[in-house]
């Protein structure tokens, strides 16, 4: 392969990779905005139903596929912010706590982090979709639950102003 064709890949290859890069990110942000409002719409059904939950074990199943969904999204946002700062800190030993003597030995120590880097993209794109389904699964569940809970109460006027 001539120089020329290897550079169109190499182009063509840090293109995709940074096209993949910021979909990753902009799905990533999209599904902590959906979490973050079914854990407020749980609670405020929580808040809502309260009073017909005890001594149910509807109640006790919403509570805990909510347990189990914030769990996972906690430890999810966890395992994320470490990956984060063990990427920055493998990027200050490869470039910044002895800066390189020369360019040559710069580019190959890029390089070389840009390929830890792309292995450890690879670890993220596998977890977050089991993740994002397990944490949605779970948070859907527990609102479905406790949204059967207060469409009973509102047919039989036990929620709060529903039979005035």
């Amino acid at each position: 392969m001539n120089p020329e064709e290897q550079q169109r890949i190499d182009a063509w290859t840090k293109a995709q990779t940074q096209f993949l890069s910021a979909a990753f990110e902009h799905a990533t942000r999209y599904s902590n905005i959906f979490i973050l409002a079914g854990y407020g719409t749980f609670f405020g059904l929580w808040n809502v139903t309260r009073d017909q939950l005890y001594g149910r074990r509807l109640g006790l199943g919403a509570a805990m596929s909510m347990l189990l969904s914030a769990a996972i999204f906690v430890s999810y946002q966890i395992f994320t912010v470490y990956r984060s700062s063990s990427s920055l800190t493998r990027l200050y030993e490869a470039l910044l706590k002895q800066p390189p003597q020369s360019i040559e030995v710069l580019v190959a120590k890029y390089e070389e982090y840009g390929l830890a880097e792309k292995k450890s993209a690879a670890v993220l794109l596998k977890v977050w979709r089991p993740m994002f389904v397990v944490t949605a699964g779970t948070g859907l569940l527990g609102i479905g639950l406790l949204a059967w809970v207060l469409a009973q109460g509102l047919v039989s006027c036990q929620v709060p102003l529903s039979c005035r």
